[in-house]
């Protein structure tokens, strides 16, 4: 009678942990119970087990309150008002509150990175894709039909098979790039911040401060990778290596590179684990491996590149059979996944601009200049086995801004407001690197000065002293 008097009237803690009791007195914040009921169900939604998450949550609760409370325990009958009181440290519970809530941002993304595709890929694509206004550049999820548009001002997610825009919203100044494979998750760099928005609706998740959405790349359907803030008052100066982020946990682990930026990160052959992450001239070699609640990463290897890469200004791919990465800066550099090993191919007295896949492995469409016409583009397609080049004429390609879309296997031409699937890009005859440098330079030179180079008739295009396009 006298216990159940108590408990009426003052709350009496018999049955209860102190932790429980502690937390009761100092309960989370509301954008906390919002953001773990938002989370429930989304879980629901998406038809995952959320009990895991309740289990690291509850255990967060209570290394909350063993933190904070500095090793007070509560008598049996103080009352939460009476405990609230006697608590010292009361900014010690804001402070968990804030961590506790960019865990829970954390593992919502984690949710939405596992779940399935946000729309499948159609195996019949159509022939043109809207946009609602002129596309700077388009970003494609690797494993849903789902691309990202960024226009001025604004970004689009839209629906390729059926052209429906799924969001949309205003950038201002921002950039949005950088689809999660799954196409559910996008990254909006926002002043030198990395923002994690939901595609499917476009709400911010998260915000990683002084991390360039550049630096910021997904890892499978587990994680990220990217270059951490810079920390000013470390002794030395130095900048920390990259991390990679494991969102089914909210665990970070260290990559101990001597980097800067990150500037890419190619998964490599085999398990699906294995990742080459590119940070100026250094190469790592990472795998991830499981434990039981969470996912590490370890540095395999490291290496130096050769100096004349420059990964941060480079126009990076994959052959469309994924063996082969490649970069240009004044050359066209290509990375053998299964060896890691580097090879660079010269095009003196041509210098690349950039290349884009073709759905052929063994054909890349490569853009550049020649030294003696720098305001002319060039346009040609090189076959990395026999070494050849054959002639683009820009004026059959719908625009000059050629993409290539791994989820489709088809080239597109980006045209103001669209983007147009097209078949195949129309060439030459392939010819020797060395016949074709030596014939196209003194095309261009010729056209240059107003003159006709050797072998081209008076009032024809220089081009015509190639092989005619097929």
């Amino acid at each position: 009678m006298l216990c159940t008097t108590l408990l009426v009237l003052s709350g009496c803690g018999i049955g209860k942990s102190d932790t429980d009791r502690i937390n009761a007195a100092m309960p989370v914040s509301a954008p906390i119970i919002a953001a773990r009921t938002a989370m429930d169900a989304l879980a629901k939604s998406l038809s995952q087990d959320a009990r895991p998450i309740d289990g690291d949550y509850n255990a967060r609760l209570r290394a909350r309150a063993l933190a904070c409370a500095h090793g007070y325990q509560p008598s049996v009958f103080r009352t939460e008002a009476q405990i609230r009181d006697a608590l010292p440290y009361k900014d010690c519970f804001a402070k968990s509150d804030q961590a506790l809530q960019e865990w829970l941002a954390r593992r919502r993304i984690g949710l939405l990175l596992a779940a399935p595709a946000l729309r499948p890929i159609p195996p019949l694509a159509p022939t043109v894709i809207p946009a609602g206004g002129a596309i700077v550049q388009a970003d494609f999820a690797a494993r849903a039909g789902v691309v990202l548009v960024q226009e001025p001002g604004k970004y689009e997610v839209i629906d390729i098979g059926s052209g429906a825009v799924i969001a949309h919203g205003l950038t201002e100044s921002a950039i949005a790039q950088s689809l999660s494979p799954n196409g559910r998750l996008f990254v909006v760099d926002r002043g030198g911040n990395a923002e994690i928005h939901g595609a499917e609706d476009g709400a911010l998740l998260a915000t990683f401060p002084r991390i360039h959405a550049t630096d910021f790349h997904w890892v499978n359907d587990t994680g990220a990778i990217f270059k951490p803030a810079w920390i000013p008052d470390e002794p030395d100066g130095r900048q920390q290596g990259p991390v990679f982020l494991d969102f089914t946990s909210g665990k970070e682990s260290s990559i101990p590179m001597v980097s800067g930026a990150v500037n890419h990160v190619v998964a490599l052959p085999g398990s699906g684990h294995l990742f080459a992450v590119l940070a100026g001239n250094k190469m790592g070699e990472v795998g991830l491996t499981q434990a039981r609640d969470h996912w590490d990463a370890r540095l395999l290897s490291e290496r130096h590149m050769p100096l004349l890469v420059s990964w941060a200004t480079i126009t990076d791919g994959r052959t469309a059979d994924g063996t082969i990465y490649f970069g240009t800066g004044q050359s066209l550099q290509l990375l053998t996944l299964a060896s890691l090993g580097m090879q660079e191919i010269t095009l003196d007295p041509m210098r690349l601009k950039g290349a884009v896949p073709t759905p052929d492995p063994d054909r890349l469409l490569l853009t550049g200049i020649f030294l003696n016409a720098p305001g002319q583009d060039e346009y040609c397609v090189y076959s990395l086995r026999q070494r050849t080049l054959a002639y683009v004429d820009p004026k059959r390609l719908l625009s000059p801004r050629i993409i290539y879309i791994p989820s489709l296997r088809r080239n597109a031409a980006i045209e103001a407001s669209r983007i147009v699937l097209i078949d195949s890009i129309p060439t030459a005859v392939p010819i020797p690197i060395n016949d074709y440098l030596e014939q196209r330079e003194q095309a261009v030179g010729a056209l240059q000065n107003g003159a006709q180079p050797q072998g081209v008739q008076q009032g024809a295009d220089p081009a015509s002293a190639l092989p005619q396009l097929h």
